[in-house]
């Protein structure tokens, strides 16, 4: 499968995730991202397995959004904020002493950096954040890391992290002087991504697949034509579908669904209907083992 993307998360807020121990009690594999930052034992360090990435391709880890999901073909880092425990979000108090933001975009930077050296596909500007996602229409929203350098830190941003690494990878050397964003100094990074919640009114072209469960390998083949499909509730009908791709012209759909009936995936149509997702939706129609689409 392949790796598009490194997408970095928030511990949720309002939870208690203070450090990494806290973050993973009662967490199983299919729960925990690939990378975590956050204290252990007093200390700053990043737990990782990257090796979970191959063996729970269909975890649910930033949620789905208007379009689609970026779940299964990115990487995740997941940064612990330290907190209080609180059930009104407006109660959760933010600990931040002991320079905790500086260590934590030190690491994000090098534990970055480290992904892109074993993944050369992935470019400085596939690296985004939760937010990011979710304007793209891809994710949940959710208190994000821009929400927490918007409240304590307001000088930085995605664009300047991107900034930081491609630095990093450059010269393997950290940027301390933050007065050089405010000066204009550092050039700042976009990402690739195109926001499209204006465009959520708009009729969307919807190439999708009647009946079917979304298998393992049926993930891996529409990647490497571009797609991310996802299971559905289409509104109109209450039927549901896989999701393979949208679009914002008929056109466009229709090169995509004559694309995967050359792969194999004879019944896919286009629909106009809006769409709703759940979590029950999502497991019910997800299934790991490797069935084939069509027999040869």
């Amino acid at each position: 499968m392949l790796r598009k993307k490194i997408v970095i998360h928030l511990s949720p807020l309002g939870t208690e995730s203070v450090s990494i121990d806290e973050y993973m009690r009662g967490k199983n594999e299919d729960q925990t991202p690939h990378f975590l930052i956050g204290r252990h034992e007093s200390h700053l360090t990043s737990y990782s397995d990257i090796n979970w990435f191959n063996r729970n391709p269909f975890n649910r880890f930033c949620g789905v959004g208007f379009l689609g999901t970026y779940d299964m073909q990115s990487i995740h880092i997941v940064v612990c904020l330290p907190q209080t425990k609180a059930d009104d979000i407006n109660d959760v108090e933010i600990d931040d002493s002991n320079n905790y933001f500086e260590l934590v975009r030190e690491m994000v930077i090098m534990c970055a950096s480290d992904i892109m050296d074993k993944y050369p596909d992935i470019l400085v500007n596939d690296i985004i954040s939760h937010e990011e996602a979710y304007q793209a229409g891809m994710a949940t929203r959710t208190f994000s890391i821009e929400h927490w350098w918007n409240k304590y830190y307001g000088f930085y941003s995605m664009d300047f992290l991107r900034s930081d690494i491609e630095h990093y990878r450059k010269y393997r050397t950290l940027i301390t002087d933050y007065q050089k964003y405010g000066d204009g100094e550092i050039s700042k990074i976009k990402n690739r991504e195109v926001s499209t919640l204006a465009d959520i009114e708009k009729d969307i072209y919807r190439v999708v697949l009647d009946n079917s469960y979304l298998y393992l390998d049926m993930v891996e083949r529409a990647h490497n034509i571009g797609c991310n499909p996802v299971p559905y509730k289409l509104i109109d009908d209450n039927k549901i579908v896989i999701q393979f791709s949208d679009h914002y012209t008929e056109a466009g759909a229709i090169a995509m669904a004559e694309n995967l009936n050359r792969f194999g995936y004879g019944d896919v149509r286009i629909t106009k209907s809006k769409v709703e997702w759940s979590e029950e939706i999502d497991h019910e129609k997800r299934l790991n083992e490797k069935t084939p689409i069509v027999e040869s």
